[in-house]
C-alpha cells in the first residue's frame, strides 16, 4: 500500500511541476519537454532524499536479543 501511494504521490508531483513549467516555457516559445524534465528531476530528488533518510534511520534500529534466541 505504501509503495503504491508513494508512487502515486511522486507521479502527481511530477505532472504538477511539469504542467506548470511547460505552460510558462511554451508561452515563451520553448518546448514542453523542459517541464517534463524538471518535474521528473524533482520527483527523483525527493525520492533520493527519502532514501537517504531511510538508510540513516535504519542504522539506529537494533534487534531485540530475545527474538534472536527464539
Amino acid at each position: 500500500m505504501a509503495g503504491a501511494t508513494g508512487a502515486a504521490v511522486m507521479v502527481a508531483l511530477m505532472s504538477r511541476v511539469a504542467a506548470g513549467v511547460a505552460a510558462g516555457v511554451t508561452a515563451q516559445g520553448g518546448a514542453p519537454i523542459d517541464g517534463i524534465a524538471q518535474g521528473t528531476s524533482l520527483a527523483f530528488l525527493i525520492s533520493a532524499g527519502l532514501s537517504v533518510v531511510t538508510v540513516v534511520i535504519s542504522l539506529f534500529v537494533r534487534r531485540n536479543p530475545a527474538e534472536v534466541d527464539a
